[in-house]
């Protein structure tokens, strides 16, 4: 109940904050935004791991291929 009450305050908070103050005051507070080039694109946290995840499930798979390729080979010998 602390919890809903704190939100339900800061949301009343804010509508009593942006009635009152002129819109101009949050301009500051505006962020550029801008498409990201390819570079910036691979340097981002996301997408390291990304081709992090690819690149262990990939030798995941091919050490799992492996071993079935060994499993046939012995059942042949």
């Amino acid at each position: 109940m602390i919890c809903v009450g704190i939100g339900a305050f800061t949301i009343i908070w804010g509508v009593i904050i942006k009635l009152i103050m002129p819109p101009r005051a949050f301009d500051c507070l505006s962020i550029d935004e801008k498409e990201i080039d390819d570079q910036e694109a691979l340097e981002t946290f996301q997408s390291q791991l990304r081709r992090s995840y690819r690149h262990s499930r990939t030798m995941r798979e091919s050490k799992v291929a492996v071993k079935n390729e060994l499993d046939k080979l012995s059942e042949d010998a």
